[in-house]
């Protein structure tokens, strides 16, 4: 079985039905005019022929062979808004997902409490909520609005101050990013979807965890 096709298989067809605060794309393609198609002379080769194949030598089965290569991330260094580090190392053993976000994003604002209630209700799930684009001053700004009216988010709520985002190429918020237990790249989909997508996804990683044994702890 090719597991690493298996690994982003099941994150990239997610992508296809959330939204977030990205550039629109433009969807129309230029189509060619006949006239600029020009006519080309048929030719017909003649196939190599094949090698002899000896029925009695074995050969090796493509499912044997294949080998899994895993990803593994930096520890990549973080800040909340009082300057404090928070590194990917502190939740060894946890699955992590990073949500890149941004204060300016309405997306990204209705699905925080659903991220927040995903890494209350999962004892080996952390969400990281990295903002990009915010300085310490107004993502403070935002924790202290979300306190007024009686929000107080129990993850981390920090700054990309190392621009972790350049290595997953982010160009659009929310992007959430999947970590293994031992900072395994299993895959990043772009967009906000609802609490139960977002329970779909953490599910599907957990069977993507045990397809490649790799165990939290």
């Amino acid at each position: 079985m090719n597991k690493k096709k298996l690994l982003f298989g099941g994150l990239l067809i997610l992508a296809l039905v959330v939204v977030g605060c990205s550039p629109a794309v433009d969807k129309e393609a230029e189509a060619i005019a006949p006239e600029a198609m020009e006519a080309t002379e048929t030719v017909t080769e003649t196939p190599p022929a094949e090698p002899e194949v000896d029925p009695d030598q074995e050969t090796a089965d493509p499912e044997e062979t294949e080998e899994l290569v895993l990803e593994y991330l930096d520890d990549f260094i973080f800040e909340d808004a009082q300057g404090n580090e928070v590194r990917m190392s502190d939740y060894a053993g946890k699955m992590v997902v990073l949500d890149y976000w941004a204060t300016s994003c309405g997306y990204c604002i209705k699905e925080m409490p659903d991220l927040a209630r995903i890494h209350a209700d999962y004892e080996d799930v952390v969400i990281i909520s990295v903002s990009i684009g915010d300085s310490a001053k107004s993502l403070q700004k935002y924790i202290d609005g979300e306190a007024d009216k009686g929000i107080v988010y129990e993850h981390d709520l920090v700054l990309d101050v190392n621009n972790s985002a350049w290595v997953f190429n982010v160009t659009g918020t929310p992007t959430k990013v999947y970590v293994g237990p031992n900072r395994e790249f299993i895959g990043a989909v772009p967009g906000a979807a609802e609490y139960e997508d977002n329970v779909a996804t953490i599910e599907r990683v957990f069977e993507i965890l045990d397809e490649i044994e790799v165990e939290l702890y």
